[in-house]
């Protein structure tokens, strides 16, 4: 009986499974990959690299792309570390 309880929940426990996947996967990304990514939007938009990364990071986030906005968003960070070492 408890089974059945049990398969009533399984979408719900499904579900927070995938979104907390979406959510540390790119936190396991390389930093060289995190840098790289960061100095090609700087190379491409200069001083609006930051500007250009925090409105993709928004758009990430409006369409529920979980991945995408979290990987944005530790671009942003590095692209404002790289700015205030510069």
């Amino acid at each position: 009986m408890i089974w059945l309880h049990l398969l009533g929940f399984a979408p719900m426990i499904g579900a927070v499974v995938w979104h907390l996947c979406e959510v540390f996967a790119p936190l396991l990304l390389p930093e060289a990959e995190i840098t790289a990514e960061a100095r090609e939007r700087i190379a491409i938009y200069g001083e609006d690299a930051l500007r250009v990364v925090i409105i993709d990071e928004d758009s990430a986030w409006r369409h529920s792309r979980t991945y995408e906005q979290y990987r944005l968003r530790r671009i942003g960070r590095k692209i404002a570390a790289l700015n205030d070492e510069a």
